[in-house]
């Protein structure tokens, strides 16, 4: 307090922060000095000081008097001691300023006085100041570590005196000197001190805790929901975690590269926006102009529902049933467009309920659902680590809550009924059946395709490209008409009646011509090209009429006891590239075990491929000499595309057979991705 500005400083201090009673410490002012330097800092202002007990005066305790009373009870070399009395409150206390020295000798003085003023205050007692020892070893880091021998006879005053460490905002450490840092300064209390001054701040700590860990549990909850690790329950303080996956999930859903339909590679964000808008409208956009009806007969043969289920499913809708559909959705689910989720409407439900039942009814009653209920917001989740191309991409639709309700209620009742119209061959979403049945169905069924001298069979794996999102509306509306369920497989299933089909050597007694896993198939038949051709002319005809097509890129065929020119047949009808795979396959499986084929039989296999599968035709290399403008070759040599001829040619494989043979069969799905080439499979 020495220099003019420090004074200032403290002044201002005082007025901002509205302060009547302040102990100040090393205020290394001369005692001819402090009536001046008190005057500048708070004038008018009453005062005590030690000047008489120790050198230039180690403490001052100042306050205003028309705001409290402070009688000096004893003043010591190391500290100050009074009682207060608010005049406002009258609230009493009695007060000690503490600076004690600087060695364990010297302090000594300073806890025999406290020891014999504290032993006969019974009231609230507070006891502050810079101590200049720690009271644990923790409160020191750097420099020489604290000794129980430092801070022994500190706490023996305060297991003495039943004294308690207040807790402090701000810095832990009170003091450094740039290498040390140490915890001196400390303001300590008695018990009547807690029970009559600290039980408000504590009940209001408590409450600013309880407000600390609800908003806490909110945002551990709202980060585990986005960070989509549900092995791991919240409530544990893993929000650091959470907050990774979150960040992890945010950088791989981000499409900063994709490879256009037509190979370009598009980097900028409004050509990546314009190719996943074109894949999407070519896949969900369109719809065909003419489909085949399904026969009526057949459907109206099988099993449809009585007039009693047509009742149920048309009964009214009770708020119990609307409340029971709301509280089976996850409370994790992502919200739709409003932004609320599932456990909004159930923590709000005594205050939503009549305007959602109202909603949910009204819908059911009138057949009709409002734009904003009905809006979506689509989302694409990457299928594979590193997605390429828009086909990459799975696109997911967050519904609104209340079309979550609705869908909840119909999937609710249909499931009371949909064991008896969905035949036994899908065992995948039905109650009661389980879609392991049919994995250990299939298992036995192709058990022994390896062996020797069985009978010939054939066993078609068919994956239904985008099943949910490409089967036609007036295909569903029919099945819909008929059934009141679409998906179930009518055409594949009146093969049984067909004599000239075959079945399956397996199948015949159990009368199976086909399993069903959700959109996938396994088609059953005889080892024989009529049989193949059969299975092939049904599903084009359901094909047809349902728009559901297959991906070849996740089909495949699988033979039992066939002879080769069979095999060759049956491959040759359902499309070249199969028959290309499953001959490279061998070729690859027998001779990569042997040895590395020289290059000019590599190129005699390649051309073989090449030519069969874009002319049908055995050991014709297809040369393309004549080359136009429209010739398009990319950065490797690879692919040659003559727009005139419409074929293309892949070459070169020069780094031997290995390799050559390995990556024929991505050339082949990379030619049908691009959308070049004969239309083949089934």
């Amino acid at each position: 307090m020495n220099k003019p500005f420090k004074q200032r400083e403290m002044g201002n201090y005082l007025k901002k922060h509205r302060i009547k009673l302040a102990g100040i410490l090393v205020t290394r002012v001369k005692a001819a000095k402090f009536t001046n330097s008190l005057a500048k800092i708070a004038k008018g202002w009453k005062f005590a000081h030690n000047y008489a007990h120790a050198v230039n005066g180690r403490i001052w305790l100042i306050w205003h008097d028309a705001a409290v009373n402070v009688s000096i009870l004893d003043i010591h070399g190391e500290y100050i001691h009074c009682k207060v009395v608010d005049r406002k409150s009258n609230f009493k206390c009695v007060m000690t300023v503490i600076y004690g020295k600087n060695t364990i000798a010297e302090r000594r003085d300073l806890w025999a006085g406290l020891l014999r003023v504290g032993s006969v205050i019974n009231e609230p007692w507070c006891i502050c100041g810079d101590f200049n020892t720690p009271l644990h070893t923790t409160d020191k880091t750097g420099g020489q570590p604290v000794t129980e021998y430092e801070t022994r006879e500190f706490q023996k005053v305060l297991n003495s005196l039943n004294l308690t460490d207040m807790k402090a905002s701000g810095r832990f450490y009170t003091w450094t000197n740039r290498h040390v840092w140490s915890r001196i300064d400390r303001a300590l209390c008695n018990a009547p001190w807690i029970m009559e001054f600290d039980i408000g701040l504590m009940e209001k700590e408590k409450e600013a805790l309880d407000e600390l860990n609800k908003w806490s549990d909110i945002q551990e909850k709202i980060l585990k929901q986005k960070a989509k690790a549900h092995w791991i329950n919240a409530g544990d303080g893993n929000n650091r975690y959470f907050f990774a996956c979150m960040k992890a999930r945010a950088s791989s859903n981000n499409i900063s590269v994709l490879k256009g339909g037509d190979g370009r590679v598009l980097q900028k964000h409004d050509d990546i926006k314009d190719e996943i808008l074109q894949f999407y409208k070519g896949l969900l956009g369109s719809t065909a102009n003419r489909v085949p009806c399904i026969d009526l007969n057949i459907m109206r043969q099988g099993p449809s529902l009585t007039m009693q289920q047509q009742r149920d499913m048309c009964s009214e809708i009770t708020q119990e049933e609307i409340k029971a559909a709301l509280f089976n959705i996850d409370d994790n689910k992502a919200p739709g467009i409003d932004g609320f989720n599932a456990l909004f409407f159930k923590k709000a439900w005594p205050i939503v309920r009549e305007d959602v039942c109202d909603a949910v009814q009204e819908f059911f009653q009138r057949c009709k659902m409002l734009r904003a209920v009905n809006n979506t917001v689509v989302t694409l989740v990457p299928k594979s680590t590193h997605p390429k191309t828009a086909r990459d991409f799975r696109p997911i639709a967050c519904y609104s809550t209340l079309y979550k309700i609705i869908s909840k209620i119909i999937s609710g009742r249909i499931k009371g009924v949909i064991d008896e119209i969905v035949g036994h061959s899908q065992s995948a979403f039905i109650p009661g059946r389980l879609i392991s049945d049919n994995i250990i169905l299939s298992h036995e069924l192709v058990k022994g395709y390896t062996r020797k001298h069985i009978s010939p069979r054939c066993m078609i794996k068919v994956d239904l490209q985008k099943a949910y999102d490409s089967v036609e509306w007036y295909f569903i509306e029919q099945m819909l008409k008929e059934l009141g369920f679409p998906g179930k497989m009518v055409c594949l299933g009146t093969l049984k009646d067909e004599p000239e089909f075959n079945f399956h050597p397996r199948c015949q007694k159990l009368g199976i011509t086909h399993l069903c896993f959700a959109d996938d198939l396994l088609l059953f038949a005889r080892g024989d090209t009529k049989s193949v051709q059969m299975l092939r002319d049904r599903f084009a005809l359901f094909s047809e009429a349902s728009g559901l097509k297959a991906n070849l890129n996740k089909s495949q065929v699988y033979f039992g006891g066939v002879d080769e020119d069979t095999r060759m047949n049956i491959l040759n009808l359902l499309g070249r590239l199969q028959l290309i795979k499953a001959v490279l396959f061998g070729v690859k499986a027998y001779w990569s075990q042997l040895f590395l084929l020289p290059r000019k039989v590599i190129k005699l296999i390649e051309a073989t491929c090449r030519s069969y599968l874009w002319t049908g035709c055995y050991m014709q290399v297809v040369l393309g000499s004549k080359t136009t403008q429209g010739e398009i070759m990319d950065h490797m040599g690879t692919y040659i595309l003559y727009k005139e001829t419409g074929s293309i040619h892949y070459g070169g494989a020069k780094s031997g057979f290995m390799d050559g043979c390995a990556k024929l069969d991505e050339v082949a799905k990379n030619h049908l991705e691009l959308g070049i080439g004969v239309a083949m499979g089934f």
